[in-house]
């Protein structure tokens, strides 16, 4: 595993966590605490290998992923991503805060 979020909001989004797991182009969700794991790279570049994981605080649906192919988003929960374009395509990017 290269990195893990875990969702500190309360209401329909607690209980999930995201992981970015080493050499894969993929983040695994969990939806039950962490007993169940689904891969879903929908929308991130096969070449991409994700390095960071980051929640915005203002709404707990978006997530965003550092990739070695730039910073890519999601606005649900990490089942659909797409790159942040703002110049950080195709960038080795470490991490998201």
């Amino acid at each position: 595993m290269r990195t893990m979020l875990r969702s500190w909001h309360r209401g329909w989004i607690a209980g999930v966590a995201w992981a970015g797991i080493r050499g894969v182009s993929a983040v695994e969700v969990s939806t039950d605490g962490g007993r169940s794991w689904r891969r879903n790279a929908q929308g991130l570049p096969g070449s991409a290998r994700v390095r960071d994981l980051a929640l915005d605080p203002r709404r707990p649906a978006t997530l965003y992923a550092a990739t070695s192919e730039g910073v890519f988003v999601s606005d649900n929960r990490g089942g659909v991503w797409a790159p942040l374009a703002n110049g950080l395509a195709g960038l080795d990017v470490l991490a998201v805060r």
